[in-house]
């Protein structure tokens, strides 16, 4: 019918696109309604974007040389891992340079897949500012990373047949010392918010407060799912 006549219009403008990108019609149909999935390849004198969703896709060439792509990917890279303020400037800058001619309707999507080239992949993808409104996509939207989307479609077959986990160890609020973290206050939310994920497991462990200890957490084998409520600090390494 029609929908296939598309869908194989469709594949077949994807066959330029390396082989880790190559999509079949299958392959569209298998992407969720409500769900964008933007794919890049950076070349000599630019970045090539696919826009893909189940019933369409787009593509677009934005011209950067590759040096000047290097240098904004490094500087928001760094600026990002060393929690340096400019890093929302970086951001800024970075989508507004790299995305400026793909088609904004993926911001419309409930769910963002992205399968960035090798040469983007460090980069926060959840954490860059939408074009548009200016917040992070991850405020809007939840965000995927993918090497490929051969790979997401795995996964997404793969959660799609798996049973649903039953065992949970929910950690909420350990306490912070003082000396070693004065820059860190306690999070109000993050008990009750322990507490609540909790409840949809039928065989449940919380470890509160005092009691959300290293030793507490690996007393006992790992269940299904282990959340954590609490602060997290990265470690920026040089090279």
């Amino acid at each position: 019918g029609r929908s296939s006549a598309i869908l194989a219009a469709l594949s077949s403008q994807l066959q330029p696109i390396e082989n880790r990108h190559i999509l079949t019609a299958e392959d569209f149909r298998a992407i969720p309604s409500g769900t964008s999935i933007l794919v890049s390849l950076v070349l000599n004198h630019g970045i090539q974007w696919w826009l893909l969703e189940h019933d369409r896709l787009d593509t677009r060439r934005v011209s950067i040389p590759r040096a000047e792509l290097k240098r904004l990917v490094s500087s928001l890279t760094d600026a990002f891992s060393s929690g340096d303020p400019a890093a929302a400037t970086l951001g800024r800058e970075f989508t507004a340079r790299v995305l400026r001619d793909v088609d904004w309707s993926f911001l419309r999507a409930e769910r963002l897949v992205v399968v960035p080239d090798p040469e983007l992949f460090d980069l926060p993808w959840a954490f860059l500012p939408d074009p548009l409104s200016g917040r992070p996509f991850i405020e809007d939207r939840p965000v995927t990373i993918s090497p490929s989307v051969a790979v997401y479609k795995h996964l997404q077959a793969r959660a799609h047949h798996r049973l649903a986990p039953r065992s949970i160890r929910a950690i909420g609020g350990p306490e912070l010392d003082a000396r070693l973290f004065p820059d860190l206050d306690t999070l109000p939310n993050a008990r009750g918010e322990a507490e609540a994920t909790a409840t949809a497991y039928p065989d449940q462990e919380l470890l509160l407060g005092s009691k959300a200890t290293c030793s507490a957490l690996l007393a006992r084998p790992l269940p299904e799912v282990l959340h954590f409520a609490g602060h997290s600090l990265g470690q920026h390494r040089q090279g």
